[in-house]
């Protein structure tokens, strides 16, 4: 059973599957085990590596009951610290209610440990978790009713022995204000994907962040991470993906994607690193193209020649057609 310290507190990790690094960091009063039965982990682990960590104050993680022990830095250090045992310079990071605060929290304070940031359920803007003041664990009904209100909805009956059965204690000395991280939205320069149900109270600031996150796309597009269409100012490319449909289509297994040209399609099969299958039309002659990479090589015999018709110096003049 795996941990990593950080500063004597021990913090229980889980890693699964392999290919690009994904932290998947659970919410408040949730754990490893959550992630788990949710069927993430099962369904991401054939792409990418997955790491899951329980947050301190929950899961198989230490507890400590003292508030000092708590808040967004320590949570990010821990993370980090998960990451340097793993010899993990950089991964994607998914995060949902407490894991999305984590999340913008790490976008803060370590930009340079992520690939790209996913956030459901949470924004960046000052929480102060008012519902907890008062609540120190000992009383769980208090605790229950506390976190109801923090979420803005009853806890379902059976539900409820899962929560309680965690260290209220030290989930309540957990339970710290939140500060405002919003200045760091301008400047971020990774991708980053928000989500929230549209009864979920936190909804309407989630909005108000992905207008923020938007200022940050259009910086990512003048750097040529990737390109966003004209209006509105949409995702069109994020290289070697299309988030359109094109003619180039890359299949592994019982997945598939679009390509937004022969090259890029080869990309996806050398980032994926699994065996694919391209199914491709050319533009200009209408011919069909059938490609094969097998164990990272390009089926012999398919194609002797490639040709660029536009020089690569020149691709950024019109992307969207070279």
């Amino acid at each position: 059973m795996p941990f990593a310290e950080n500063n004597g507190i021990r913090i229980h990790y889980e890693v699964e599957g392999q290919g690009q690094p994904l932290v998947i960091q659970h919410g408040f009063t949730s754990s490893i085990e959550t992630v788990q039965l949710l069927g993430y982990s099962d369904s991401l682990k054939d792409s990418h590596q997955v790491i899951l960590l329980d947050a301190r104050g929950h899961g198989l993680s230490d507890k400590p009951h003292t508030p000092e022990s708590y808040g967004l830095q320590p949570a990010v250090n821990d993370v980090v610290a998960v990451l340097d045992a793993l010899n993990i310079s950089r991964a994607h990071f998914f995060g949902y209610s407490m894991g999305g605060a984590i999340g913008f929290a790490m976008a803060k304070f370590a930009p340079e440990r992520l690939i790209s940031l996913i956030v459901g359920g949470a924004h960046p803007y000052q929480d102060n978790l008012e519902s907890f003041r008062n609540v120190d664990g000992k009383d769980p009904d208090a605790f229950v009713k506390a976190l109801e209100v923090f979420l803005g909805e009853q806890i379902e009956p059976e539900f409820v022995p899962l929560v309680v059965a965690n260290d209220l204690e030290a989930l309540a000395a957990a339970a710290r204000p939140r500060p405002n991280m919003e200045n760091m939205l301008p400047a971020m320069d990774i991708p980053c994907l928000l989500f929230a149900g549209t009864k979920d109270p936190r909804h309407p600031l989630v909005e108000v962040c992905a207008g923020q996150v938007q200022q940050a796309y259009e910086s990512l597009a003048d750097e040529h991470v990737f390109v966003l269409q004209p209006n509105p100012r949409e995702l069109r490319m994020a290289m070697p993906f299309s988030a359109i449909e094109t003619s180039f289509h890359v299949r592994i297994g019982d997945s598939a994607w679009f390509a937004n040209c022969a090259w890029d399609a080869l990309g996806i099969a050398a980032m994926l690193s699994k065996d694919t299958a391209i199914d491709a039309r050319c533009p200009v002659t209408d011919n069909d193209l059938q490609l094969q990479v097998k164990s990272g090589e390009l089926d012999p015999g398919q194609i002797d020649l490639v040709h660029f018709a536009v020089p690569a110096a020149r691709w950024w003049e019109d992307i969207t057609y070279t």
